[in-house]
């Protein structure tokens, strides 16, 4: 299976990097190609977007991450009432590992005690 549509190089180059060594996710990849090969390539630009922010978070601070992200006000108002779902999912924005998020959350609450 191997994708022979327009853009050949750009397009083969964006399934090998979107598709990270998973023989599954190349074939599918290759098959969205073949429908249309502007899928592959605008998943390819997010990807690459999400990467750069993902650099970019990682060397900030948590104070830094939510004033980056302005997730602010829904921050305090989560603290306020205490709303681990809500809490959890802005630190999972702030690029947090999802495992460090539960205690993170629990010294973040009694900290505000």
């Amino acid at each position: 299976m191997s994708y022979s549509g327009p853009e050949l190089d750009r397009v083969r180059s964006a399934i090998v990097r979107l598709a990270e060594d998973d023989p599954k996710k190349v074939a599918h990849l290759v098959e969205r190609a073949s429908q249309d090969y502007r899928d592959i390539l605008y998943w390819l630009e997010l990807k690459e977007e999400a990467d750069r922010e993902q650099r970019l978070l990682s060397g900030m601070t948590m104070n830094e991450r939510l004033f980056y992200l302005q997730p602010v006000p829904e921050w305090d108002e989560a603290m306020a009432k205490h709303d681990r779902m809500v809490l959890a999912k802005i630190l999972r924005r702030c690029a947090i590992d999802a495992d460090s998020i539960p205690t993170y959350i629990e010294k973040l609450l009694a900290a505000k005690t």
